[in-house]
């Protein structure tokens, strides 16, 4: 009898060799009372199912909310998963905006501690996978307690429909 060899993979590693995982990330270092912020618009014909990270050397809090208002920015790059693939996610990520409403906060989680700062900082992620609405603006958004405070923001996505 011949030996077959199989190999599962989950689901959403699954998206990645179908070229329909994306990722996106921002870093920046920003002063004590200063935010750093990422806003994206989900398309209108898709589902966006999406996780996020955060990392910062020292601490402040950290929002996921919905329903943004935001004017300027600059456009960051979505990253297919596959770098062998051309598709693209259809979401729009823009880093450094104006925000003019955060909306409904989601998600807040507090990264760090003023008390007893280590030199080495903290981070916080969302291990819950959001199915996010279509055509949608959503922030995530982090306010340092600290001057010289290099934060990053990631995400991890992949589309359905």
């Amino acid at each position: 009898m011949p030996v077959v060899n199989s190999v599962s993979i989950d689901y959403v590693h699954e998206e990645i060799h179908e070229g329909k995982h994306y990722s996106c990330s921002y870093s920046k270092a920003i002063s004590a009372g200063s935010v750093l912020a990422v806003v994206f618009t989900t398309p209108a014909s898709k589902k966006v199912h999406m996780t996020s990270a955060f990392q910062s050397s020292l601490s402040g809090t950290f929002i996921f909310g919905q329903n943004a208002t935001y004017s300027a920015g600059s456009t960051l790059t979505v990253w297919n998963n596959n770098l062998n693939s051309s598709s693209t996610s259809g979401t729009v990520f823009v880093g450094t905006p104006t925000i003019s409403t955060y909306g409904t906060a989601i998600s807040t989680f507090i990264v760090g501690t003023n008390d007893k700062q280590t030199p080495i900082g903290g981070d916080g992620a969302s291990r819950f996978e959001f199915i996010l609405a279509t055509s949608s603006t959503y922030v995530l958004y982090f306010t340092a307690n600290a001057t010289s405070t290099y934060s990053s923001i990631n995400t991890a996505f992949y589309v359905e429909g």
